[in-house]
């Protein structure tokens, strides 16, 4: 279970997309013992985290359109968190982003929520983030189940919803 969810104490995490979350997962992994850097495209959002959370010790809040990346420096994260990061209404913009901010360290990971389309994209997401070096493991998450692996290769149906891990490196 420590390969699929790393341990958040001291550990240096990018919340991608916070938006969505209103800032709650990045704040989960600061409340761990973790330092957070929370993201979201609109400076809006980015905003709103700064003005409710940016007086807390360990997290900041900029803007970063992963699409482009041009926003952040080259800092590198142990942690990456994302939800619907990977293919977004159909457009491929997550293995970029992921590939270039995960420390290159077998610790490090991704955790990628991503919900399945019926366009495909995930698949091809998936086929880019291996291009570039990165190794997966996916789980299917049910509602009051446990999370059940599945294969990258043999995606269940769409409107399915996945837990990819991205790792650098094995997956144990």
């Amino acid at each position: 279970e420590s390969a699929v969810v790393p341990n958040a104490a001291g550990v240096r995490t990018l919340e991608i997309g916070s938006g969505c979350s209103s800032g709650l997962v990045g704040l989960v992994c600061r409340a761990c013992g973790g330092s957070v850097l929370a993201t979201d495209w609109r400076s809006v959002v980015v905003d709103g985290l700064q003005t409710r959370f940016g007086q807390l010790d360990r997290f900041d809040a900029k803007v970063l359109d992963w699409t482009i990346d041009a926003e952040l420096d080259a800092e590198t994260f142990e942690l990456i968190i994302a939800a619907d990061l990977l293919c977004d209404q159909g457009t491929i913009c997550g293995p970029k982003v992921i590939s270039e901010r995960l420390k290159r360290t077998s610790g490090a990971r991704a955790l990628l929520l991503q919900q399945l389309q019926a366009d495909g994209a995930c698949a091809i997401a998936i086929a880019e983030l291996r291009h570039r070096g990165l190794r997966l493991a996916a789980f299917q998450v049910c509602l009051g189940r446990e999370m059940v692996e599945v294969s990258p290769d043999m995606l269940p149906q769409a409107g399915t919803l996945l837990l990819l891990v991205v790792t650098w490196g094995l997956i144990n």
